[in-house]
């Protein structure tokens, strides 16, 4: 039964590559390309536009000198199925088999997922990493051994280094697994303000830290994963997924404004510390804005119809139907039609 769910899902995202097409992104492959050539200064670089890990997983690509488009869908293929048995036995585990069955089908049939796995991007592996934390978490919930602790800590760790928001998982994740260690031993209550004690500790290490050591100060305002999120959450939040776009790009004017005063840094610095003094100055009006951009990001189709889930998979269904056609020997631009590009897939 799980054979044939997998099968199912493979045959929804290969349509999906049919669709699309390969879609890449040329800052993943030249770090995959950069390990392959040994250049790990390059892949560890600060200035590095993504998380590690799914750049590792291309490397074998230019190692071994293979065909992106063959490599990309045979390591995409691979992760989808490894990501729905990990849902499969995480269900299964916690519910029984038939609610097993049922996670892995959902998953399978899912069309956002399917959507990202003809993109070369992090999206594809991270559920699988994600999934990987969800499924060392539940085992260490239960047994607090040192297989299991360690465990939860290594698929933590490739959450974390695959996409930057997995930090946030795993910090939640570790609290929580922290609270129900030491709720064994205090009273609840003490077990909760110890850990908030522990995390504002952290927080005030990190601050003293940057505040008193220049070169991680650099390193760490110049890191892409903390400069962008810092400068983009002092944008004002758009209304229309065109005006979203522009917000996420760079502005060349702040970067170059910075170059030419003396100590320049890097790019990435100069936005970092544009949002910096954007929070510092206005702290109030900051908070507002990034709460409303939680809302357009668990509600989108509050800002914009285009970024409603009913609108992709609408979107998605005409695809489809092009996909057929195609496969039918039916121009895709016929009556009721349209390409995958029409439909808004590939954005």
């Amino acid at each position: 039964m799980l054979a044939g769910i997998m099968l199912v899902a493979v045959t929804v995202r290969s349509v999906s590559w049919r669709i699309q097409g390969l879609h890449d992104a040329s800052s993943f492959l030249d770090l995959g390309s950069a390990i392959a050539r040994g250049d790990w200064a390059t892949y560890f670089a600060n200035g590095r536009a993504h998380q590690p890990v799914y750049a590792f997983l291309m490397a074998p690509k230019f190692a071994l000198d293979l065909d992106l488009a063959a490599y990309t869908f045979v390591l995409h293929t691979l992760i989808a199925c490894g990501t729905i048995y990990l849902i499969y036995s995480i269900a299964r585990h916690l519910f029984g088999v038939a609610a097993g069955l049922l996670a892995a089908l959902l998953l399978s049939t899912n069309l956002m997922v399917a959507l990202w796995f003809p993109w070369i991007t992090g999206d594809t592996p991270f559920h699988f990493f994600f999934a990987l934390f969800v499924h060392a978490a539940v085992r260490a919930w239960e047994r607090q051994t040192a297989a299991t602790l360690i465990w939860f800590a290594g698929a933590a760790l490739l959450c974390g280094l695959t996409r930057p928001e997995g930090f946030f998982v795993v910090t939640a994740g570790g609290s929580i697994l922290l609270f129900r260690m030491l709720a064994r031993r205090v009273a609840v209550l003490t077990a909760i303000m110890l850990i908030l004690a522990a995390l504002a500790a952290g927080a005030a290490t990190l601050i003293v830290t940057l505040s008193v050591s220049r070169p991680i100060r650099e390193a760490f305002f110049s890191n892409v994963h903390v400069a962008y999120p810092l400068y983009v959450s002092s944008r004002s939040v758009a209304n229309s997924p065109e005006e979203e776009y522009d917000t996420y790009q760079y502005d060349d004017v702040i970067v170059e404004r910075a170059e030419r005063q003396p100590g320049f840094v890097s790019g990435n610095y100069a936005l970092a510390m544009e949002g910096l003094r954007f929070i510092r100055d206005n702290p109030l009006t900051w908070t507002r804005m990034y709460a409303v951009r939680l809302v357009a990001i668990v509600f989108p189709s509050v800002f914009s119809p285009s970024w409603s889930v009913r609108n992709r998979v609408y979107s998605f269904t005409l695809a489809f139907e092009a996909a057929t056609r195609s496969f039918s020997g039916t121009p895709p631009g016929g009556a009721g039609g349209g390409t995958g590009d029409d439909c808004g897939c590939g954005t």
